[in-house]
């Protein structure tokens, strides 16, 4: 097992954070021709992405930026991709199923790597966040990884030149802040549940691979959260789109009704475990 000089956090975990959650809707007719850049380039080329771990069925899904104020491994900001439900294949007395995934997750720092990894099958990669207040309350996010977009020789050592995301999160002006909790999701036919398939092992001390599929449910409470509009436009200052798809998701409108969670209390329970196809 690697993680040398990383610190160790086993499930469960308590967190403290920020939270913006984006709705994603992804048309069933995509399960089939899903886009290459919903996973990172190491779990893509690997079976994490393959039709044996899971195949996409469509539906209602989130992006998540977080901003860790307290975590059992310190402060990190993260970015994760939940494309809607996948089918995943049981085993060892769980039965087949759907649920969420993290298709593709990044993250600032690399203990939370190791431990999202190995935990939970969370497939984390590093990169660098750029928050940038904007006027009016209005704030801009882009995310440059370590894994895609740089040279080969320097993959997971430093990150790209060229964002992968951008968003901009302006609130709707005069309206109170409200409870909110992520057992609402229940209304919209989201559970708050992932499964992840196993992870391939990459080149790098935290980049630790797994055998086994992992369960876990996820949980969020925020006495302040307000509503607000996501621009999605991914053009950088010179109008340029540096992705495939202008709104980042194919088929996803320009502005996005979300929330967010302030001084939300975050809670992701210890790992269930099984191998597919196991009796």
């Amino acid at each position: 097992m690697s993680g040398e000089g990383l610190k160790k956090a086993p499930g469960a975990w308590d967190c403290k954070a920020q939270i913006y959650a984006i709705p994603l809707y992804v048309d069933p007719a995509q399960a089939d021709n899903f886009p290459a850049f919903a996973y990172p380039p190491l779990e893509g080329s690997s079976s994490f992405a393959k039709p044996q771990s899971g195949r996409p069925v469509g539906g209602l899904g989130q992006i998540l930026i977080v901003r860790y104020s307290e975590t059992p491994v310190g402060p990190y900001d993260e970015l994760a991709i939940l494309p809607g439900p996948f089918a995943y294949p049981g085993g060892e007395g769980q039965a087949d199923g759907q649920s969420l995934r993290i298709t593709r997750i990044y993250v600032s720092q690399r203990d939370t790597v190791w431990n999202g990894r190995l935990n939970w099958n969370i497939p984390k990669h590093l990169a660098r966040f750029d928050f940038t207040d904007l006027p009016n309350n209005t704030i801009r996010l882009r995310v440059y990884p370590f894994d895609d977009g740089v040279p080969p020789e320097s993959v997971d050592k430093e990150p790209s030149s060229r964002y992968l995301f951008q968003v901009t999160f302006k609130p709707v002006p005069y309206t109170p802040a409200f409870p909110a909790t992520t057992s609402a999701l229940s209304l919209l036919g989201m559970k708050p549940t992932i499964v992840q398939p196993p992870l391939p092992q990459g080149t790098t001390n935290e980049l630790i691979g797994t055998d086994r599929f992992a369960k876990a449910d996820f949980a969020a409470t925020s006495w302040w959260t307000r509503v607000g509009w996501f621009d999605m436009n991914q053009a950088d200052d010179d109008g340029k789109i540096p992705g495939e798809h202008e709104n980042f998701w194919p088929g996803t409108k320009r502005w996005l009704f979300g929330a967010r969670m302030d001084d939300a209390a975050f809670h992701i329970t210890e790992g269930q475990y099984w191998k597919a196809g196991s009796e």
